[in-house]
């Protein structure tokens, strides 16, 4: 008989209503459907099993307690019950050892796989291994999902994992690295875990920081810092300080822009100087406190922030340029807030030399855009911010729309100019949209919910601010 599985809906519905509650426990019911793909058989038993485990329990009315609901962790998987346990026990006993083989490799590589792959991992020959798919295909072990097959429950590949020779097990997470390396477009995370699977940490590490470069090339910062944390993790303290050092900064610089947990970034810098400080590298002490001082600059400490940013330069002077650039570009903003006019414009028109010499334009438009706050009237500048945003967006400058955006959105607004600070910003919130930066967007829906406010759309600015938040 063949039972379709249940929905997520329906797999809550369900346990609300075998448990007798007013609710639907929705955080335990996306475990249970997680865990279950919503196979009635196997929610009962996972139900059944986590009564005799005491994970639940019930009350003389018959209505049910779930502490697991209240469970904010939910990275431990949910048990697998001895009743499930042993259905497959049985059905995967009565393989021959080739059908085994076969369904072992499947489980290894997770998730959808074709036969090119499985035949690499398990070593057979063409015709035997599909002579076992076949015979998977029909017991219902593995189904097809075109282009490829995948393993028919979760926990049929749980059971497989949990019962597979440490050697065996480590021998086909090897062979499925060393394929996924030569296979086009391969995720590197899953590189990463078949090596960390197969005791070869160096290449997990590796392969994790690739991945994690490769997701902040598209902004994807949070992508890349659960990357980065995930290396950092592998790591031993006390190995390889320097790596440990540039992983923890690459780290700083995914959260700097998405995380509102100031503290949390202060206790990655406080590790990152230490390390720095430990190796006595110039370049590596002038990097980690320039970042130390803009790390103060979010927090409005600008006597700190000036202490950092002035240690860096330090640090920088004529060996680092670009460090000392960009050092000298913080210091601009920090000491204009602090009224200290003369020594900002001095480091204005140093970034700006520097940035000039390194061809960085995004930094020399920058310089010029700061410079600017001395030398024209806000009319002006706000002439001039439309025109670096143009050449911005005709170079594909992504970065500097992103630092300049906000800004520019204000000095319209300024200067008096509310039309066309809004049209800036609908043109920054599409090009934000477009590529998928989440936190520009908020930045530039706050720039416009001021401009909102200030021509009197009270009810659309608060909509915008509370999108935003």
């Amino acid at each position: 008989i063949q039972i379709d599985p249940l929905s997520k809906d329906d797999t809550a519905q369900m346990i609300r209503g075998l448990g007798k509650l007013s609710d639907a426990p929705s955080r335990f019911a996306e475990r249970v459907y997680a865990e279950t793909e919503g196979s009635p058989l196997f929610i009962v038993e996972t139900l059944r099993g986590l009564f005799d485990g005491g994970y639940l329990s019930v009350n003389a009315d018959g209505v049910w307690a779930i502490p697991l609901d209240r469970q904010r962790d939910e990275s431990a998987r949910l048990p697998l019950p001895a009743s499930l346990r042993e259905i497959i026990r049985i059905r995967v006993a009565r393989l021959a050892e080739n059908h085994k083989r076969a369904l072992d490799s499947g489980a290894i590589l997770g998730g959808r796989f074709d036969a090119d792959a499985l035949g690499v991992i398990s070593g057979m020959k063409p015709e035997t291994l599909q002579d076992s798919l076949r015979e998977l295909r029909r017991l219902g072990l593995i189904i097809e999902t075109p282009p490829g097959c995948e393993i028919s429950h979760i926990r049929i590949r749980d059971y497989l994992l949990d019962g597979m020779e440490q050697d065996e097990r480590r021998e086909l997470h090897r062979r499925a690295a060393r394929l996924l390396e030569v296979v086009p477009n391969s995720a590197l995370e899953q590189i990463a875990y078949h090596f960390q699977q197969c005791g070869q940490t160096h290449l997990a590490l590796a392969a994790l920081e690739q991945a994690g470069d490769a997701a902040m090339k598209i902004f994807a910062y949070k992508t890349a810092a659960g990357h980065f944390e995930s290396a950092l993790q592998l790591m031993k303290e006390d190995e390889d300080v320097s790596a440990r050092l540039r992983v923890l900064l690459k780290l700083y610089r995914c959260l700097w822009g998405t995380s509102h947990d100031l503290n949390r970034l202060e206790t990655i810098l406080e590790e990152a100087r230490a390390i720095a400080e430990g190796l006595g590298s110039e370049k590596d002490l002038a990097e980690v406190y320039y970042h130390s001082g803009v790390n103060r600059i979010s927090r409005g400490e600008w006597s700190q922030a000036r202490g950092w940013l002035e240690k860096s330069i330090a640090h920088a002077l004529n060996e680092f340029p670009e460090i000392e650039m960009k050092a000298s570009l913080e210091m601009t903003n920090i000491l204009q807030y602090m009224w200290l006019n003369a020594e900002a414009r001095e480091h204005g028109q140093r970034a700006l030399t520097l940035a000039q010499s390194l061809g960085d334009v995004r930094v020399e438009e920058r310089a010029r855009w700061d410079l600017a706050e001395f030398d024209m009237n806000v009319v002006n500048q706000s002439q001039l911010g439309l025109e670096i945003a143009e050449r911005a967006f005709e170079t594909g400058t992504v970065e500097l729309i992103i630092d300049l955006g906000s800004s520019i959105v204000g000095a319209l607004l300024r200067a008096g100019n509310p039309g066309s600070a809004l049209e800036q910003a609908e043109r920054f919130l599409a090009f934000g949209r477009e590529q998928g930066i989440q936190v520009f967007v908020k930045t530039i829906q706050r720039a416009q919910a001021r401009v909102l406010l200030d021509i009197g759309q009270y009810e659309t600015a608060l909509g915008l601010l509370k999108e935003s938040l």
